[in-house]
């Protein structure tokens, strides 16, 4: 706006005292340009109240005078009214130029363009969302963040549960005007927790919105606690390279093989929330060999000899019927960088009858360049070193594995002393033993004792440790790492009790501990982990 667009102070629908035949005026006609008239030469209060006019004449005068009269007030309203309207320009328009003038409207359009970028990757749809506090700095900011439409097309849904104030529908709302102002962007989708059933009216209206958009999908997230609202729609999932299903539901299994065949762009999968046991033929089939990630269940007797080029990530879960499957089957790995094997925590899998045929496990993988390994509540034994050895060396003379992670895994001192040698050029490695087993921890003072003696290579520059305080062998640990600081590079320990006064004393220990080695230029971190009721 400029000085140019501000009314005009002129009134252009009233009449000059020429034009009205009057001979009184003050300011300007806006039609011809001549004066105003502002008075009647001769008002009804001029004359006595007792006065009659009988004349026709008279009263022709008369009503000439009331008409000008009304003129004059129309003038006049017309006059304040366009001189109010010329205020209030006036105003908006200093308004504007103050906020031209304020430094954050300087920024240039380029570093908006940065704003805009990290904002995408926080798109939480609540109240005080990246995308909507962007939109309500200034009328530049809003529409930059209007028209930027990937700053709308990553929408994660999520209810926190200790959220009281949680506007449902509110959200809901907000969350199909991210969907509108997205356009044609390709949406990355997470649906968590939304603190309502599958059945509710709001989860059915969202399944329908974003299943309209499935062309749109980039990446798709579902947690929450029905999968029918969004699988029931047709489904062109073109576009579509994530998909994570991680919420158990038995529903949606007959659909989501027809989904993943049909998502010829599709290279990560998690299927961790459906009992499907994928395969590369069948009913169950799914295109493993197109996949880069994957995370499910999967049917050994259609695998067998199956080799997957282009995976880099795999996480296998592994529960009693995987063990009882008497196949002997291979998959071949060569690229994959992260293998994970997640064995179902509810068994116990040192003591079960079939324990033995976790060997078996490890025989059917084939990964001689695995650079990572995460085990999960596994059992491992002396024997089964046999087979992760076939596993992870094949042909080659040593193990290229330099990333190892244990999770909760059964195994003893010796177990462990028998795995690390296989292991010449491990550089890094976590170990966490929590309260769910009652076996002593395998990370002893013999164990560190065997470390020491040559048992754990000195490329070892990473290592996380979390253990029960209750088992952990502080000071064979810290002498160990005391005899480690020349290449050891960072290091986190991680206490797990369940009650602090019970070890309160250790606690302190393991802090002073940890402060000589700080002083000595170690990168170490101590946390304590309470675990109430374990």
């Amino acid at each position: 706006m400029d000085l140019q667009s501000i009314p005009s102070l002129s009134v252009s629908q009233t009449l000059c005292v020429h034009c009205c035949n009057t001979n009184t005026a003050l300011i300007l006609c806006g039609k011809c340009g001549d004066s105003l008239p502002l008075s009647v030469k001769h008002t009804p209060l001029q004359h006595e109240e007792t006065q009659v006019i009988n004349s026709p004449l008279e009263q022709m005068a008369l009503r000439e005078q009331l008409r000008l009269v009304d003129a004059q007030t129309l003038a006049m309203r017309n006059l304040i009214s366009h001189l109010s309207n010329s205020c209030d320009a006036l105003e908006s328009w200093a308004r504007l130029q103050r906020r031209k003038l304020a430094p954050i409207e300087t920024i240039p359009l380029e570093i908006l363009q940065i704003i805009m970028d990290f904002a995408v990757e926080k798109n939480v749809v609540t109240r005080r969302m990246d995308a909507l506090v962007i939109s309500h700095v200034s009328s530049r900011w809003r529409a930059l963040a209007r028209s930027t439409s990937r700053l709308w097309s990553h929408i994660h849904f999520h209810r926190c549960s200790n959220d009281a104030d949680y506007d449902v529908h509110g959200a809901y709302k907000r969350l199909r005007r991210c969907l509108k102002l997205a356009k044609g962007q390709l949406l990355d989708i997470e649906i968590l927790e939304t603190g309502e059933n599958g059945e509710s009216d709001n989860i059915v209206q969202l399944g329908r919105e974003i299943a309209e958009r499935s062309h749109q999908w980039r990446s798709l997230t579902i947690d929450i606690e029905a999968y029918q609202a969004f699988w029931r729609y047709e489904i062109q999932a073109n576009h579509l390279q994530e998909l994570r299903l991680t919420h158990e539901d038995t529903w949606a299994e007959p659909y989501i093989p027809s989904l993943v065949n049909n998502a010829p762009a599709l290279r990560i999968l998690d299927m961790s929330g459906v009992a499907i046991r994928v395969s590369t033929s069948g009913p169950n089939r799914v295109p493993l060999n197109q996949l880069e990630e994957f995370k499910g269940r999967i049917n050994w007797n259609d695998c067998d000899g199956i080799s997957l080029p282009t995976m880099t990530a795999l996480v296998v879960l592994i529960d009693a019927e995987d063990i009882l499957d008497s196949t002997d089957s291979k998959l071949h790995l060569p690229h994959v960088q992260h293998l994970t094997l997640g064995f179902d925590s509810t068994i116990d899998w040192a003591n079960a009858s079939h324990a033995f045929d976790v060997d078996a496990i490890f025989r059917r993988f084939l990964c001689p360049d695995l650079p990572s390994l995460t085990l999960s509540y596994a059992s491992i034994t002396t024997d089964t070193c046999t087979s992760l050895r076939s596993m992870l060396v094949g042909k080659r003379a040593t193990s290229t594995l330099q990333a190892l992670h244990l999770n909760n895994c059964q195994v003893t001192s010796s177990s462990l002393q028998s795995f690390l040698a296989l292991l010449p050029n491990l550089t890094q490695f976590s170990f966490i033993h929590d309260s769910l087993h009652e076996a002593p921890s395998p990370l002893d003072q013999a164990t560190y004792a065997w470390m020491l003696n040559g048992g754990l290579v000195p490329r070892l520059a990473n290592l996380y440790i979390e253990e029960r305080c209750s088992d952990w062998d502080t000071s064979g640990l810290f002498f160990f790492l005391h005899s480690r600081l020349s290449v050891l590079q960072s290091v986190t320990l991680c206490g797990s009790v369940s009650q602090v006064p019970a070890t309160a004393d250790q606690v302190d220990s393991v802090t002073a501990a940890v402060q000589v080695l700080r002083k000595r230029g170690l990168d170490i971190s101590f946390y304590l982990k309470l675990c109430i009721g374990t």
